[in-house]
């Protein structure tokens, strides 16, 4: 097992989703091999970062099992990629606080659209990521934690999501959703078509 967690010596941490994805899909990876790998990297970056408020180690590799034995696992588009949810967008069976100490919100029902198409197409959440409170303002500092910026830790990573995008170096999920009006996925910055 390498620093990636990955059985075999293959680094599965900064692979592209599209990679992940297709290696789950042909059976070349596993999604359980791909959540772990992601697992262990979070538990040694998040301390530094501060970037996820919820680490969902246990569920996200029960989802990765699923996806494993999905009857229709080669159809899956985002098979075993391992994603990270805003805490503003619910995922059922935990509680989203928006960024606020204060809320009294119980665990979701439900997912939101989001999440449930997420999952749909064979992603997996292994965590939820930090917002600044109400997701107002420009650094992300709550009770107890400041997420830093992962190319300089005395820096925010800055806008509403807090947590450092996908593109960061070694990133612990290779997609987080974004709510913000100028959202970033981790797409490259491309030039308007109109």
């Amino acid at each position: 097992m390498d620093a990636s967690g990955a059985p075999g010596g293959a680094r599965l941490v900064g692979l592209p989703a599209s990679v992940i994805a297709a290696g789950v899909r042909s059976g070349q990876l596993s999604a359980v091999d791909v959540v772990r790998a992601h697992l262990v990297h979070l538990a040694d970056a998040e301390p530094r970062i501060g970037a996820f408020r919820v680490v969902r180690a246990e569920a996200a590799l029960a989802e990765a099992v699923a996806v494993d034995a999905h009857p229709r696992r080669g159809t899956l588009p985002l098979a075993g990629v391992p994603v990270a949810v805003k805490d503003n967008v619910a995922v059922a069976g935990e509680v989203a606080t928006d960024g606020c100490a204060a809320t009294s919100a119980g665990p979701a029902a439900a997912d939101h659209e989001v999440v449930a198409r997420l999952r749909a197409a064979g992603a997996v959440v292994v965590g939820i990521t930090r917002v600044p409170e109400l997701c107002l303002y420009a650094a992300t500092d709550g009770p107890g934690t400041v997420t830093r910026n992962p190319w300089d830790t005395a820096r925010s990573p800055a806008g509403s999501s807090g947590a450092p995008p996908p593109r960061s170096p070694r990133a612990s999920s290779r997609w987080r959703t974004a709510t913000t009006a100028w959202a970033r996925c981790g797409c490259p910055p491309r030039r308007a078509a109109w």
